[in-house]
């Protein structure tokens, strides 16, 4: 969101809450120079090619998207932590909510928890949702 719909926004609530404020305009503006800089702004999303993104992941992950608020995230765990060894890969859980898993998860358009991925985006797999072990293991082996 950019400074001009921040302040379009605090206005609309202003006049909303507060109807009868005439100045709702000004006030929004004068809000919006003020508290803009504490927005937090969503981050750069990381790209197949990033340099950055095969940094932060070891060649030989399992990625695993939870959010810890996700029941379904803690009870496939288990799951997930038994599939690594097979596959021989290292188990990299990934928190969706933080900020630099949130933009991992960006990168490998995973938009719902949980799910698990190896390779980098673009030339990897991502398996979104809960599955048996024997079905993870197929569907993440090349």
């Amino acid at each position: 969101m950019d400074h001009d719909e921040f302040v379009r926004r605090i206005e609309v609530y202003l006049k909303l809450d507060l109807p009868e404020v005439e100045e709702a305009r000004s006030i929004a503006e004068a809000l919006g120079e003020r508290l803009f800089q504490y927005l937090r702004q969503p981050p750069v999303p990381l790209t197949a090619n990033d340099s950055l993104l095969e940094a932060l992941l070891p060649s030989n992950a399992l990625l695993f998207f939870r959010a810890a608020w996700d029941g379904n995230s803690q009870k496939y765990r288990p799951i997930v932590q038994e599939v690594a060894g097979p596959l021989g890969r290292l188990l990299v859980e990934i928190d969706v909510d933080d900020l630099v898993g949130g933009a991992i998860a960006a990168a490998y358009s995973v938009r719902t928890t949980p799910a698990a991925a190896v390779g980098l985006p673009a030339r990897g797999r991502v398996v979104v949702g809960v599955r048996a072990a024997d079905e993870l293991v197929s569907r993440l082996t090349p």
